[in-house]
């Protein structure tokens, strides 16, 4: 069986965390990203869940709307 030394503990211990963390911050954002392309009249259909916040913000550009940057 292969000892670890207390430095290589250390280091073992931090990758993990460190993948656990950018997994954990990662997820929650992957699923929020979704092209739609619809035509003046289309009906869309939203649905969804918000597991991080209780406000959603919905985000549409195209021709003939005013450009605003975001904050």
């Amino acid at each position: 069986m292969i000892e670890l030394t207390r430095f290589s503990q250390i280091i073992c211990t931090g990758l993990i965390l460190t993948c656990f963390l950018t997994a954990v911050m990662v997820l929650p954002v992957a699923g929020a990203d979704a092209n739609i392309e619809a035509e003046l009249g289309d009906t869309l259909n939203l649905h969804g869940v918000s597991y991080t916040g209780s406000s959603v913000y919905l985000f549409m550009t195209g021709p003939g709307l005013p450009v605003t940057e975001l904050p």
